[in-house]
């Protein structure tokens, strides 16, 4: 009941003091009623009972949750408003990123699709280019074949021609000497310098040759001999005639002899018979070795008495006649080519001397051991044509009985040997350091049978004379 009195007489007192301060301040009382004024506003001022203070207090409070709840509201309305804008936000920037999206993957499509479109209007492009070069190659290179053609043509026609007139005129001038053999009339067809003189039997003689003639076969006597003695000695019969052939075209290309190595390689006769001096060479000294080889076996393969027949079987079977022990039993195959038979041949065949045909390769021979340099080895192809060869001697008693010196085998003899290559093959597979102990050896005992060393200083020349001592 106070607090209700008081709420409704406070505004009244307030208000009448607030209108009777304006009023004296507004009629322009004097000096002494503002004094009055404020006294009693001073009057006023002071404290006040419990139920002001209580409905002051009350009216506080009620602001104070009138704030709260306004302040709360206001956040409530923001947070709404916030999520709203959050959500909306993040709605639009999925929107724009799957646009983006989109957009990138199609650009990405297009990019590709041209591209591949570009690629392939390339590929036709290089593809229509290479087929237009080829054509244009062609249709060059048939052009420069036929102007050639037609070059080699009117080269022939000048060369017959002129080939005619120099046998007419010989002709005239040997008219007095009488007539030329067969083969001369054919030999005018070539320049001079290419021409060769034949015997009776159509073979070539070699001091009846022109000086070029003979340069070029006296140097391709000594390269088939090397060929023989360090590189191949024996070829198949469908191998022989294209080696011989690659092989005197470059001996007389090697000597500046252009005109002599064209004929070489476009008539065939000319190239047998040029041929056929240089086999001839290589098959004395073939038949040569055959000779000593047939001395020798009987005794070394103890041939002379028994039952010769079985034992040269069984000899001439996986190569057993290199190995060292009775034909009768089981050889030694820990000793491949240690029998005496092997370096006699090679000593006395072919390191008689110091024209030697082994002292005129002795530049060629090499060590297979980095290691050991000065430890020469004998080359395989003169060794395996020992081999060879000492085995024809053994066939020769197959029978069981001497059937008596026979020719020199080339198809037979080229089987030997390539059994005994097989032979360094496995050697060199299973054993790099055996197979040099085994080919030193060998060239160590030669070097001993002739007196002389199995090795060179290093840094020397080589052994060219095989240092033998005569």
């Amino acid at each position: 009941m106070t607090l209700s009195c008081l709420s409704f007489q406070r505004p009244r007192f307030k208000a009448s003091r607030k209108d009777d301060y304006s009023n004296d301040r507004t009629n322009g009382s004097s000096s002494d009623q503002h004094r009055e004024g404020g006294q009693r506003y001073r009057d006023h001022s002071q404290p006040r009972d419990d139920g002001y203070l209580d409905e002051r207090r009350y009216r506080l409070s009620y602001s104070q949750d009138s704030d709260e709840r306004h302040h709360h509201q206001y956040n409530s309305r923001n947070k709404q408003h916030y999520e709203d804008t959050h959500h909306d936000d993040k709605q639009r920037r999925g929107d724009t990123h799957r646009s983006d999206k989109q957009y990138r993957e199609d650009i990405h499509h297009d990019d590709k699709r041209s591209r591949e479109d570009t690629h392939r209007d390339d590929k036709r492009y290089r593809k229509d280019a290479h087929r237009d070069d080829k054509r244009h190659c062609d249709d060059h290179y048939r052009d420069h074949d036929s102007r050639l053609r037609r070059s080699d043509i009117s080269y022939r026609d000048d060369k017959r021609a002129r080939h005619s007139d120099d046998r007419k005129q010989h002709t005239r001038d040997t008219s007095s000497l009488g007539a030329d053999p067969p083969w001369a009339e054919r030999e005018y067809l070539y320049p001079e310098q290419t021409r060769v003189v034949l015997t009776n039997r159509g073979k070539i003689n070699l001091k009846d040759q022109q000086p070029a003639i003979q340069r070029v076969l006296q140097k391709y006597i000594q390269v088939c001999i090397k060929k023989m003695v360090t590189e191949k000695a024996l070829y198949k019969a469908d191998e022989r005639a294209s080696a011989q052939r690659d092989l005197i075209i470059k001996t007389a290309d090697s000597l500046g002899a252009a005109d002599i190595a064209e004929r070489l390689e476009v008539d065939r006769r000319f190239r047998s018979q040029m041929n056929a001096v240089g086999e001839g060479r290589l098959g004395t000294i073939r038949g040569d070795l055959k000779k000593m080889a047939n001395g020798l076996v009987p005794s070394e393969y103890n041939l002379i008495s028994g039952d010769v027949g079985p034992r040269v079987a069984s000899l001439l079977t996986s190569c057993q006649w290199i190995y060292p022990g009775d034909a009768d039993k089981m050889p030694n195959f820990k000793k491949p080519f240690e029998r005496n038979i092997f370096a006699q041949l090679l000593a006395t065949h072919f390191f008689n001397g110091a024209d030697s045909i082994g002292s005129s390769v002795a530049m060629d021979f090499k060590s297979s051991v980095r290691d050991k340099p000065d430890e020469r080895e004998i080359p395989e192809a003169m060794l395996g044509l020992v081999c060879a060869t000492v085995a024809l001697s053994i066939s020769d008693w197959a029978s069981g009985e001497y059937a008596g010196p026979q020719k020199y085998d080339a198809t037979l003899a080229e089987e030997f040997y390539s059994d005994v290559m097989v032979e360094f093959s496995v050697m060199k597979e299973s054993s790099m350091a055996r197979y040099h102990r085994v080919m030193h050896g060998v060239y160590k005992r030669v070097c001993d049978m002739r007196r002389g060393k199995a090795s060179v200083r290093v840094g020397s020349r080589g052994p060219s004379k095989m240092e033998i001592e005569e």
